[in-house]
């Protein structure tokens, strides 16, 4: 059950939609200051809560998580609005499940794989194959930009509800 539940964290802090943190900023960026290659530096996911009703049992977890061994660069283009993702880094999850701390790592790995993306009132957003994932931008400067994104969602999988809640920071500089 535990691995079931971690795949699925995993997946659907990956493959969902995100709601962003409206917080306005003093500046408001342009798709040129995207453009060009940005190294990912960090990666957490804080404040994760995770709830599973399976079989008419309610699982309840804690989690957090973190990038290391990061060697993994985020390309922009413009016209046509693509990112490209290329490299690879290690994720690393503390999950709390029933009393019990459970430490996973998994490696990321992305070769080339591009998706669209657009920008409205510094709210960064990545579509791939219809699903959205929005992001905040929450510090900007030519050389360092701060991603925030309020995760909440609830997907159902062979009859189980899972709902998770987290906030996802990504840190990437020139």
């Amino acid at each position: 059950m535990k691995a079931k539940i971690l795949l699925m964290i995993t997946a659907i802090l990956f493959l969902t939609g995100c709601e962003s943190n409206d917080t306005p900023n003093s500046l408001l960026l342009s798709s040129a200051d995207l453009i060009g290659n940005w190294n990912l530096t960090s990666q957490t996911i804080e404040d994760g809560a995770l709830t599973v009703i399976s079989d008419g049992q309610t699982i309840t977890a804690t989690y957090a998580g973190y990038a290391k061994d990061i060697d993994m660069i985020f390309s922009f283009t413009e016209n046509p609005n693509e990112v490209t993702l290329d490299g690879r880094y290690t994720l690393v999850n503390t999950i709390s499940i029933l009393g019990q701390d459970q430490i996973e790592e998994e490696v990321i790995l992305s070769d080339s794989e591009t998706s669209n993306w657009s920008l409205d009132n510094n709210v960064l957003t990545i579509t791939e194959d219809g699903i959205e994932a929005k992001f905040s931008i929450d510090e900007f400067s030519a050389t360092s930009i701060k991603l925030k994104s309020e995760i909440d969602e609830t997907e159902t999988f062979n009859d189980e509800s899972i709902s998770t809640k987290a906030t996802l920071y990504i840190v990437l500089e020139k």
